[in-house]
């Protein structure tokens, strides 16, 4: 099931999250699905993401976004940015790493996760 929503702040949604915002941040917690959330210049944040693995894609243009994974998450990694830091509290195998990008695993892969901005950090936390 996918949520369409024009409000930055959701919590415990049953089924996919697809959000799109221009100019104020996205808020999610507990969504039971899919995560796609396009922003153009406010953060980004997810934590609660529930398993089995869902893809999870996240791009903003001017601001930062952190996300939350327990740690028996199983994610293809792709994470982007051109002025800012990536960092991530969960192991990573990487298969192409530089200053401004990191492509990689997450407990041997899974579904897919892309996290691009273009002036911010993005930060993988374990919960």
């Amino acid at each position: 099931m996918k949520f369409m929503v024009e409000c930055p702040v959701l919590s415990d949604v049953d089924g996919g999250a697809v959000v799109r915002t221009s100019f104020g941040s996205a808020f999610l917690q507990g969504v039971d699905g899919a995560v796609d959330v396009r922003n153009q210049n406010g953060a980004i944040s997810v934590t609660g993401v529930r398993q089995p693995c869902h893809d999870i894609a996240l791009r903003t243009s001017f601001s930062s976004i952190k996300l939350g994974l327990p740690a028996s998450a199983r994610y293809n990694v792709t994470a982007k940015t051109s002025f800012g830091h990536i960092t991530t509290d969960l192991p990573v195998t990487t298969t192409s790493v530089s200053d401004e990008s990191l492509v990689g695993t997450i407990n041997g892969g899974g579904c897919r996760l892309e996290l691009v901005t273009a002036n911010g950090n993005v930060t993988i936390d374990k919960e």
